[in-house]
């Protein structure tokens, strides 16, 4: 159960409370079921209607009837998050400041295609070399280009060279859902690579990168991270839908990602493996990148 998450909604919701209130409610909060929450509030209202004008009594009761509704608050929040939020409570763009919070960066030695055999080092520099000097002629024409224009142009360059990338979908909408299937948050993956007739695709991450300087693996990391992030939630989305009582089959994934700063042409290219069960919980997160 999520403490982080608890504190954080208590001290938005209830400013006016103490440190250590808040503190105990994000316990109780954590602890306890919704269910359990409901009782201990009515037993503490009882308590107060029962204290007549007994002042310490009063004081006492009335101190746990808000720690309790302040931590029934909470958990009703909580277990109205869909599975995503539950496991990443911040934004895909925010993945630069919560690496802490995801896996370890794996190192990956082959570029894996899915059902494929893996491709080297060398064998990547011969397949995209020619491409390369199509990229210089194309997106060089862009070097002042603001990040978002970079975007569309990559996109362009992608869908007008036709490197075998199948569909090429542009600021892909990606959505988040509470329990009651109500949409909680929308966000947008730069570029979507779907393979015609194939169930798979990848996400691509572009980050304006305009000199080569110390911060630009650190760029490239977090910008990994977040198409990593999108590959979950477009995976989530697309979970058929199964009867309520039907058994939860687990199901494996295994996307790849790329991270490309433009116009400098450098990347990180990686793969995204986890389980997936038909609630959308996540589980065996890994993330390698070469």
């Amino acid at each position: 159960m999520d403490v982080v998450f608890f504190k954080s909604f208590l001290r938005k919701n209830f400013a006016e409370a103490t440190k250590t209130q808040r503190g105990k409610a994000a316990v109780s909060a954590a602890m306890n079921t919704e269910e359990q929450l409901q009782r201990y509030c009515h037993v503490a209202e009882t308590r107060l209607v029962r204290a007549s004008d007994r002042e310490e009594l009063i004081a006492a009761a009335r101190q746990d009837l808000d720690e309790y509704k302040m931590a029934l608050a909470a958990k009703s929040a909580w277990d109205r998050l869909g599975p995503y939020k539950k496991q990443y409570p911040f934004r895909p763009c925010e993945t630069g400041d919560n690496l802490d919070k995801l896996p370890q960066l794996l190192k990956l030695r082959e570029i894996i295609d899915v059902g494929c055999d893996g491709l080297s080092p060398k064998e990547v520099r011969e397949k995209y070399g020619p491409w390369k000097k199509k990229y210089d002629k194309f997106i060089r024409r862009h070097e002042k280009a603001s990040e978002k224009e970079l975007q569309t142009k990559f996109s362009e360059f992608l869908e007008f060279f036709n490197i075998e990338v199948g569909d090429v979908r542009q600021f892909y909408k990606l959505e988040t859902y509470d329990r009651e299937g109500r949409t909680s948050g929308t966000y947008e993956g730069d570029i979507l690579l779907e393979p015609v007739g194939k169930e798979d695709f990848s996400f691509v991450e572009i980050k304006a990168i305009y000199k080569i300087d110390k911060k630009i693996q650190k760029v490239l990391k977090a910008a990994l991270y977040q198409a990593a992030l999108y590959v979950v939630l477009a995976c989530i989305m697309r979970l058929p839908k199964s009867p309520e009582n039907a058994p939860q089959a687990t199901r494996h994934y295994k996307r790849r990602v790329a991270a490309i700063g433009l116009p400098m042409l450098v990347s990180r290219f990686g793969v995204v493996e986890f389980d997936l069960d038909e609630k959308g919980n996540i589980t065996n997160f890994t993330i390698a990148a070469g």
